[in-house]
């Protein structure tokens, strides 16, 4: 492959990962050690969600931005929303219950403590980009979208079947990559490694399903392909939420100790 090929001004936007001290890996929240997991898990990967780019790049779909604009470095949040998208269908919820496109912007201005005005008039001050842990805390304690998040916990992205069960057992993770510029000339095809691709920066999908040799996941609008071997490469921290509303009705991961992992979360606060 040719990294010669003219770029398609999409956005990356993921911060350097972070992990809270006291914060355990997911595993470890439950009472027995977790088994192998199952050969597939396919959620989202077989659902027709209406995939958006939530801002992140050209998006028509933000009417609050002035002609012309590019788009900006929300992925975190585009990632967020793209997770939510799948906890309500999941839960059986409909399309009415997608964040806009005008939202994601505005929940990323939040987060990033800027007016969308001034993400408007002055991107390489407020387009900064976030970090995946710090907007997880925020989704929990004072809620994304008008929603909060129920729990999360790191996944160890080093060791592939940990991700396959977080993948199972939540329905879905969001994760961080180092995207390389072939991801970018692929999509919205299958992503594959490509050595020596160079590096774009730090970028946040959401992945919804696997099998044996391929996981999907969601960017820019798309559902796509992504093989292990791409994301055993790029991959550098993986987060297993749960939705509030699979704790309320005790549908969440089956011997998940929410009541301890909810504890380590609110240390956090303090």
């Amino acid at each position: 492959m040719s990294f010669a090929t003219p770029l398609r001004g999409f956005q990356t936007g993921k911060l350097e990962a972070r992990r809270p001290a006291g914060l355990n890996d997911f595993k470890t929240y439950f009472a027995t050690a977790l088994g192998p997991p199952p050969e597939q898990a396919h959620y989202g990967a077989e659902v027709k969600v209406p995939w958006q780019m939530d801002g992140n790049g050209p998006d028509p779909a933000v009417t609050i931005a002035p002609a012309g604009w590019g788009g900006c470095g929300d992925c975190v949040v585009a990632g967020s929303a793209h997770y939510l998208t799948m906890s309500n269908f999941d839960e059986g919820g409909d399309a009415d219950a997608v964040p806009t496109a005008n939202a994601a912007v505005e929940t990323y201005c939040q987060l990033a403590g800027c007016t969308t005005a001034e993400l408007f008039a002055d991107p390489a001050k407020y387009d900064t980009g976030l970090d995946i842990s710090s907007a997880l805390q925020t989704w929990r304690t004072t809620g994304l979208f008008g929603v909060k998040l129920g729990a999360y916990a790191p996944v160890d992205y080093t060791d592939l079947d940990d991700v396959r069960n977080g993948l199972y057992l939540c329905g879905g993770l969001i994760i961080g990559i180092q995207l390389p510029q072939s991801a970018e000339q692929q999509f919205p095809n299958e992503w594959t490694y490509v050595a020596g691709s160079p590096n774009l920066g730090g970028h946040c999908i959401t992945l919804s399903g696997y099998n044996a040799t391929t996981v999907w996941g969601e960017t820019w609008g798309e559902l796509i392909a992504i093989t292990w071997e791409f994301l055993q490469k790029y991959m550098d921290e993986a987060w297993a939420p749960v939705s509030a509303q699979a704790i309320e009705k005790g549908t969440g991961p089956n011997g998940l100790n929410v009541a301890q992992l909810q504890a380590d979360l609110a240390a956090l606060d303090s």
